[in-house]
């Protein structure tokens, strides 16, 4: 190998030119790529990419391109100063040279720190360009790296400007099933910045995307692939609350339903990407109505709650939890069954499937049957299990004070339930609750901790006492003091249930320092809103209670 390489720096072009094509060829196998770097191709190939002969920079660039196949080769040809002619072959007149150089580019650029050098060395406008290009290879391949540079952030933004949405909306309807694959998987990778997603809508994508989700031919996995895409770009388009009315009204449920129908014949990505699309989608009030009216569409989300792949699990329990915050559908997914795997995902080993599967049995409960139901499927165990977290407050991650946050709000709900109060105090609730009201926990955690406090000592006077001595009452304090007057709320209505019916709870209210907050908040202020004007109210009632 080492003669042929030192045979690349002949000024004979007509000895440069066999010993190119030679080692083109030896670069293709695997075993050749680090061989080649060893023995010190790399450079001389770069230099080669500037050659005037046309074969010679031919050669080169799929050598090159084979070459940057590995890790280690991404790195040292770009180290090696290979973006920068690679991207002026992008303008070449020959159009296998360009086909080359776009082939080199788009493996180099998978590594992470390539990305960047690419956009730097100008490779995104001649790119753009080359998606209108005769050649449906060049279109391919110009696609792919785009689609690859756009998943750094301020590539994302670069490419817009560029005017890269344009053309690539127009591809969305390219002859070829690959071209449009890689545009839809752009557009997705583009969308996924907050700008770009009116911009990508604006430009007319939405129509096409939903189009391909009805992708079908000759290869069904090339199908599949740009089924995957454009439900994955329908997806990161449906974050906004335009977008969700427009990608539901462009007709996209049907078919994202029927690929989750059809789950046994889908891929993981694929299944992935539409219930990720249906859980954006569903957050918006009427699309929850429609989705839940396409035909097996509650089914198939009940189904795939088991779906093997956790990524899955977590944007269908997303998909049920929204789905579930309406009335009608509380019941729909009761009666298909969705409790028990519901439960079952409360234990899942992924923190964002747990979340997700609280909230969804969270919005479940709010129905007065779903609360008896739950409780018989055996949630309030796990739900109890999840209180505890995994660690310290202060180093929880987002999913696990969600998970938290979800979990109490649930059991809150569950015990409005008469018989259930028991249970939930049976399954050992009322201490990680109370140790929840600490203020080194997320506000939105305190709130259902309190709540849930209050549901469980409601009309249950064992309870109450349970509830004050296990030290409840003085963080519950605390929390009238907080600017947040929705916990406040809370707060105010879990210590008057606790002393509703105790005379000793009460002496533990006075004795804790009880007066002074709610002496202050029985005092009337300029301009208060309707709810302070009802804590004002029940602080009155409280004082009265407490001190006559």
């Amino acid at each position: 190998m080492e003669p042929l390489v030192r045979l690349l720096g002949d000024a004979d072009s007509a000895v440069r030119e066999p010993a190119m094509a030679a080692l083109r060829n030896i670069a293709a196998p695997a075993e050749n790529k680090a061989l080649m770097a060893r023995a010190g191709a790399i450079e001389p190939l770069v230099r080669l990419l500037s050659d005037p002969s046309t074969a010679i920079r031919e050669h080169a660039a799929v050598a090159v391109r084979h070459i940057a196949v590995t890790a280690e080769n991404k790195i040292r040809v770009a180290s090696a100063g290979a973006i920068e002619p690679l991207v002026r072959l992008l303008d070449d007149p020959d159009t296998a040279v360009r086909k080359e150089a776009i082939g080199a580019l788009r493996n180099i650029t998978v590594h992470a720190e390539n990305k960047a050098l690419a956009a730097s060395a100008g490779a995104i406008e001649p790119l753009v360009r080359l998606l209108d290009d005769h050649a449906t290879a060049i279109r391919e391949q110009a696609a792919a790296v785009l689609q690859g540079l756009a998943m750094t952030p301020a590539n994302k933004v670069l490419l817009a400007d560029t005017g890269a949405i344009e053309p690539l909306v127009r591809l969305l309807s390219d002859p070829d099933a690959a071209v449009r694959e890689r545009a839809a998987a752009a557009l997705g990778n583009i969308a996924v910045h907050a700008d770009n997603k009116r911009r990508v809508a604006g430009a007319g994508a939405i129509a096409p995307l939903v189009a391909l989700l009805h992708e079908d031919g000759a290869h069904a996995a090339a199908a599949a692939a740009v089924r995957k895409e454009a439900a994955g770009a329908l997806r990161n388009l449906a974050t906004t609350a335009e977008n969700k009315v427009l990608v539901a009204e462009a007709g996209a449920i049907a078919p994202l339903v029927q690929i989750l129908r059809d789950a046994a014949n889908s891929s993981t990505a694929l299944r992935k990407a539409a219930a990720g699309a249906l859980r954006n989608l569903t957050v918006n009030t009427d699309n929850k109505v429609r989705v839940a009216a396409e035909a097996g569409a509650i089914e198939a989300l009940v189904a795939l709650l088991s779906d093997a792949d956790a990524a899955v699990r977590k944007e269908v329990a997303g998909a049920v939890r929204n789905v579930a915050s309406n009335a009608e559908n509380k019941v729909r997914l009761a009666e298909a069954g969705a409790m028990a795997p519901l439960v079952r995902l409360l234990s899942d080993a992924d923190a964002a499937v747990r979340e997700q599967a609280a909230g969804a049995v969270r919005n479940l409960a709010s129905h007065a049957a779903n609360k008896a139901l739950l409780a018989e499927a055996g949630a309030i165990a796990p739900l109890v299990s999840l209180l505890r977290g995994d660690g310290d407050a202060a180093t929880a991650t987002d999913a696990e004070a969600g998970v938290i946050e979800q979990a109490a709000a649930a059991l809150s709900s569950i015990a409005m339930h008469a018989d259930n109060k028991a249970r939930v105090v049976s399954a050992g609730a009322i201490k990680p609750l109370v140790r929840l009201l600490r203020t080194d926990h997320a506000a939105g955690v305190r709130k259902s901790a309190a709540g849930a406090l209050w549901h469980v000592a409601e009309n249950a006077p064992a309870n109450q006492g349970l509830v004050a001595r296990a030290g409840a009452i003085a963080p519950l304090l605390q929390m009238l003091s907080d600017d947040d007057v929705a916990l406040r709320k809370e707060a105010m209505g879990a210590l008057w249930i606790i002393t509703s019916s105790s005379t000793e709870n009460q002496a533990m209210l006075v004795s804790a320092g009880a007066i002074e907050p709610l002496t202050r908040l029985s005092q009337m202020r300029e301009g208060e809103s309707d709810e302070e004007a009802a804590l004002r109210r029940v602080a009155e009632m409280l004082l009265v209670k407490i001190v006559g």
